[in-house]
């Protein structure tokens, strides 16, 4: 359900983040994620015939490299918070799959002709004390999802480069997905490293585990199950705060 009409007018200086998932074939439950133009690694015009080297756009630099959920600023275009959610997924993404026409809300009357459920709304929640929108959308079709956010262990299929930096004006270079137990490996592995650092925003694991899972697991909670071990584990690795940039 949601707390607040997806619908509605779009409120003064409020964000969107989205959190896109499916199953694979075995069940496994993986996320779609964007990470963001690692430091020096786009060029950015400062006049003419000058350039220099920087990072995501509109980003403070302790965020770069990293993996986040897709959202952001709301487009002026936006008519309703549900557009503006919508459109930064397609602009992050560089997709134009995500569509009202394309959405199945379960608490909204069907309409007569209502396209299949291509992508279902889960949840929308502002998050507590937040200028923030929240949305959870699953994408039943596992080849669909798999399409648009490529598995992250299968690295020559991730989508990525020039194309999803310029659709998203300079933020993200790279699209995929990652399992449960992915998100936990590479966290891990990051934090583990020489020099720590996080693979994911604390961020996107805090919202993750303390509002994306559990509506999940209580709207699902008769085909998924996740350990109080595995979400404990998530809640500890969501306690390291950003401070540098990440270099993949």
């Amino acid at each position: 359900m949601a707390e607040f009409n997806v619908f509605g007018l779009v409120p003064p200086n409020v964000y969107t983040c989205s959190y896109v998932w499916s199953f694979s074939p075995d069940g496994t439950i993986f996320f779609g994620f964007g990470r963001k133009v690692p430091p020096d690694s786009r060029l950015k015009r400062v006049n003419r015939g000058k350039y220099i080297k920087c990072g995501a756009a509109g980003t403070a630099a302790k965020y770069h490299g990293k993996w986040v959920s897709l959202g952001g600023s709301v487009n002026r275009k936006a008519k309703t918070l549900l557009d503006a959610a919508l459109m930064e997924i397609n602009e992050e993404g560089a997709t134009t799959f995500f569509q009202k026409s394309n959405i199945y809300i379960p608490w909204i009357p069907r309409e007569r002709n209502q396209p299949l459920e291509n992508i279902i709304l889960i949840a929308a929640n502002r998050l507590t004390s937040s200028n923030t929108y929240a949305f959870i959308f699953m994408i039943p079709c596992w080849t669909t999802f798999l399409r648009i956010f490529p598995h992250i262990k299968e690295r020559q299929h991730i989508r990525c480069g020039q194309t999803i930096v310029t659709s998203s004006k300079g933020e993200i270079d790279a699209i995929a997905s990652y399992s449960i137990n992915d998100i936990i490996k590479m966290q891990l592995y990051a934090q583990n490293a020489s020099t720590p650092n996080n693979h994911f925003t604390r961020y996107t694991l805090t919202t993750l585990v303390y509002w994306t899972l559990p509506q999940i697991l209580q709207n699902f909670n008769e085909v998924i199950s996740i350990s109080p071990k595995i979400i404990d584990t998530i809640k500890a690795l969501a306690k390291t705060p950003d401070i540098n940039p990440r270099i993949p």
